[in-house]
């Protein structure tokens, strides 16, 4: 697979990307640092901020390109890594995980376990993205069973840049809660931000790889 990395477009693109998120976080810490507020919207942690704008357009890109794929080389797991990152954008945008299970399910669990306020927020939102990730998950390797060995080792990668992804936004995330370090919520935001440029330009490469090859990569 290491035909994918060698790649000038893409690389190029990449470092675009990785300057941009580089950029966003600088501008979060040199806020903090001066405590400057007067545009709270380049803080990495605000709801809607640019920076999360930005994200979102990176997903975006995603979605288009891994439909593309789907489409170019008729793969049923392509079109499932389509939907899942389609819901990761929805779910970004709309907070499906809050909505639904942090105050719809948390409070049904509040109502049948001795568990009330953020702890029953906190757990509606865990049991509601286990329930998720399953069902994701055995779509991805029911259509991985049927897949290429092409799509097969597409997929593998992707998994390793999801899991690194899941990294920063769930263990960062409650190692920094846990340990109550104030002003590391850089490293959280900023890992995302730069694991989804990680992801664009993989998918961005494999793209590029396919014209070249087109249908061969079917078989």
């Amino acid at each position: 697979m290491n035909k994918f990395f060698v790649n000038t477009a893409a690389n190029r693109v990449l470092c675009l990307l990785i300057a941009t998120d580089v950029i966003f976080v600088g501008l979060h810490i040199a806020v903090r640092l001066t405590e400057c507020t007067s545009n709270p919207l380049v803080l990495l942690y605000i709801e809607y901020s640019y920076s999360e704008v930005y994200q979102y357009t990176k997903i975006f890109w995603i979605v288009l390109l891994t439909g593309s794929i789907a489409i170019r080389i008729h793969s049923p797991l392509c079109y499932v890594w389509t939907i899942i990152f389609m819901y990761l954008l929805l779910d970004d945008a709309l907070e499906i995980h809050e909505t639904i299970g942090g105050k719809i399910l948390g409070d049904r669990l509040s109502s049948v376990l001795p568990v009330e306020g953020i702890v029953a927020y906190d757990l509606g939102q865990l049991i509601f993205a286990i329930l998720v990730c399953a069902a994701l998950l055995t779509a991805v390797l029911i259509a991985y069973y049927f897949s290429t060995k092409f799509v097969r080792a597409i997929s593998r990668y992707l998994l390793l840049l999801l899991g690194a992804f899941a990294f920063f936004s769930i263990a960062a995330d409650a190692i920094i809660a846990f340990t109550r370090v104030r002003g590391c919520s850089f490293i959280e935001d900023g890992g995302e931000l730069i694991v989804m440029s990680a992801i664009v330009w993989f998918i961005l490469s494999v793209h590029v790889y396919i014209d070249k090859h087109g249908a061969v990569l079917t078989c």
